[in-house]
């Protein structure tokens, strides 16, 4: 079964999001056409453009009004960000994976793209977690979890702790 070709915007929406849940409750499953579409994205893209798509991901999620006054990007940065994240989306579809991106969007249609793109953005973000500042960063919450009311919150025996402060 052939389906009609699909809008490349809500795929992108939903790339971020997908891209912003590294443990997402349900994994979204396509077919066999988007597993392949998925591995072509990864193994197709270096470090440096995982990275490219990632600050693409962030300067999105940078418009939210309930973050956007934490970070700084101005139209200059965001028009290059922009421009470098569409040509990577348009060399990977239309060069590098035409053949299985050809194949998924054939045969299981915007969610093979919601799906493999998902793939790709978790695995940039896992790379950008690795590195050791930003392991750092996200471990100092530590400092501020009371560790002893966690662990008997998951014995159902135990009394419920006060309201954290």
């Amino acid at each position: 079964m052939q389906r009609a070709p699909f809008p490349l915007a809500p795929a992108l929406m939903a790339l971020m999001a997908l891209a912003l849940s590294l443990a997402p409750a349900t994994p979204a499953r396509a077919g066999i056409y988007s597993d392949d579409l998925s591995r072509c994205l990864v193994a197709s893209t270096s470090s440096a453009e995982k990275t490219a798509l990632v600050r693409w991901i962030f300067s999105n999620a940078a418009l939210h009004p309930e973050v956007a006054n934490i970070t700084a990007i101005s139209a200059e940065q965001r028009t290059q960000i922009d421009k470098t994240a569409a040509l990577l989306l348009q060399k990977l579809l239309t060069q590098t994976c035409r053949e299985p991106y050809g194949k998924a969007a054939r045969y299981e249609g915007a969610i093979a793209m919601q799906t493999s793109f998902g793939v790709l953005g978790q695995v940039a973000m896992q790379e950008l977690m690795s590195d050791p500042a930003v392991s750092q960063g996200f471990g100092a919450i530590g400092k501020y979890v009371d560790e002893a009311a966690i662990k008997a919150a998951a014995d159902p025996s135990a009394p419920a702790p006060a309201p954290a402060k």
